[in-house]
């Protein structure tokens, strides 16, 4: 049998070898293909989800919020929920079981959520509560907004939210209460110390178009009005220092102001709705309250007007 000569058969296995390489070549570029395929796909799934919390919710966001969504980062804030005149030591509800949601045990005001996407009621549940926009179930007692003379209010940061879609955020301030028409609210509850979550507001008070200044010194941080005042100078916003301040009676803790239904005391002159052809009229977020009924929730923008009619 004739021999090849070296250089021939050289290049030939080179050849034979280049064309194993080759079709293994194309298999492995078919690979390459599928995960390039499948790698868009996630990182669209990333971007989409940065765009959907890039939207306007009240929160600052910082340049993180490009690359990350909310679910890679933990986050903490303060809690409160009050239940027919109770408001609930929620660390005694406290579901250790949940890893995504979590009250510290050395105050029940905080709480942490870890490195997932959890909305207000699902963190709610953890409680051992269930919360729609118009519903709070605790202990196996229902509490619905339409019922008369309940009033369920579920908010964060001082705004109504829906807890089913709502998703904490990091320094969020939630507040949920629920009250009947049974609730005792005319004596305050115990007092929230100023460094812990309490309720805030703004307040529009008018006599005959005069605004009154609530950032005068009668007005401001005293020993009688611990549960209801203004303070450090400033005529907004006010502060109530327990769960269930009705507005009646903050306004009664004011020197010289009372205010009921159908009246309201200033400066120690009262003036009554249709008296003398003048007004009166008490609103909160736009609505017209009974005062010694009604307890101010966070956010609440109260509105007092008189008109004398002079």
């Amino acid at each position: 049998m004739k021999r090849l000569p070296l250089d021939r058969k050289r290049i030939g296995i080179v050849l034979i070898v280049g064309a194993l390489v080759l079709a293994a070549g194309c298999t492995g570029i078919g690979g390459d293909e599928t995960n390039t395929e499948t790698e868009p796909i996630e990182n669209s799934s990333a971007t989409a989800g940065d765009e959907a919390n890039a939207t306007d919710d009240g929160h600052d966001h910082d340049g993180s919020a490009e690359t990350t969504t909310a679910a890679d980062a933990a986050a903490t804030g303060k809690i409160a929920v009050a239940v027919n005149g109770t408001r609930l030591d929620i660390t005694e509800e406290y579901n250790s079981s949940s890893e995504a949601f979590r009250v510290n045990d050395s105050a029940n005001d905080v709480w942490h959520r870890s490195n997932e996407t959890v909305t207000l009621a699902e963190a709610l549940a953890t409680l051992g509560l269930e919360a729609t926009t118009e519903t709070l179930t605790h202990d196996g007692t229902t509490y619905d907004d339409s019922a008369n003379g309940t009033t369920v209010t579920v908010r964060v940061n001082g705004e109504a939210v829906d807890p089913e879609r709502y998703e904490l955020q990091d320094g969020d301030e939630v507040w949920v209460v629920a009250t009947t028409s049974e609730t005792n609210t005319s004596v305050p509850e115990e007092h929230i110390r100023h460094e812990d979550l309490h309720v805030h507001g703004n307040i529009t008070f008018e006599v005959d178009g005069e605004e009154v200044d609530f950032s005068r010194d009668k007005y401001q941080n005293a020993d009688h009005s611990q549960y209801f005042h203004f303070e450090n100078g400033a005529g907004e916003p006010w502060h109530a220092h327990a769960w269930n301040v009705t507005l009646g009676y903050g306004m009664s803790t004011l020197e010289g102001i009372n205010v009921t239904e159908d009246s309201v005391t200033y400066e120690n002159e009262t003036y009554v709705d249709g008296e003398n052809g003048g007004s009166v009229s008490v609103e909160v977020n736009g609505e017209p309250v009974a005062p010694n009924g009604y307890v101010l929730k966070d956010g609440d923008s109260i509105r007092i007007v008189v008109d004398t009619g002079a």
